[in-house]
């Protein structure tokens, strides 16, 4: 495909910033991924009070 270059090199760039490893587990490389995982208990926020 053609497209496939690029779009690695686009997630090698934003592989730069903290966010990437939460935004590169939510999304696929060609489609999103729409059935999550549901976050164990170290990833569940609890608010503050």
């Amino acid at each position: 495909m053609v497209f496939i270059p690029n779009m690695l090199k686009k997630d090698q760039s934003l592989s730069r910033y903290p966010e990437f490893a939460d935004y590169k587990r939510h999304s696929g490389l060609l489609f999103p991924q729409l059935f999550i995982p549901k976050a164990t208990n170290s990833e569940k926020v609890t608010p503050a009070a």
